[in-house]
């Protein structure tokens, strides 16, 4: 998940039960001291794509995670820590554009300095980007690779 360079970062995980964690000391070395978020369920099969960025405003220095389910709705999770979840915002309702969204990517893109700008590589090959993206949704969308012709 993203962060401050001088932090530790935390990694999402899923392990073969389908549990929720996070991996808040990574370097080097690989992925230490897992974190179980939640308890093995049923919804999480159905969670295709995920990443981690900072949509909230809070004042919190802790990431959100945004999830892109397998009937396209897309929801984001907010202030994610050791303790769990603490908020959940249903950015896009469930909807058949974005069952195409393969991959989910995040990180700092723009001038902002901020750790909100979402990245999606569509089906047919297209990239896009969702700069400044919050808790009130993906705002726009920049084309960054269009499909091949």
């Amino acid at each position: 998940m993203c962060g401050l360079p001088d932090r530790a970062r935390a990694r999402p995980g899923r392990d073969r039960h389908r549990t929720r964690g996070i991996y808040p000391d990574v370097d080097e070395k690989g992925f230490h001291g897992e974190v179980q978020l939640q308890k093995p369920n049923a919804l999480w099969k159905h969670a295709i794509s995920l990443t981690g960025g900072r949509y909230t405003t809070s004042n919190k220095w802790t990431d959100d995670l945004l999830v892109r389910w397998s009937d396209g709705e897309v929801t984001l999770y907010t202030d994610v820590n050791r303790d769990g979840f603490h908020g959940e915002i249903q950015v896009k309702k469930p909807n058949r554009l974005w069952t195409h969204a393969t991959l989910l990517g995040a990180g700092d893109y723009t001038e902002n300095r901020h750790p909100d700008d979402f990245l999606v590589r569509w089906s047919d090959g297209e990239v896009s980007m969702y700069p400044d993206a919050d808790e009130t949704g993906l705002n726009r969308e920049i084309t960054l690779v269009y499909p091949p012709a």
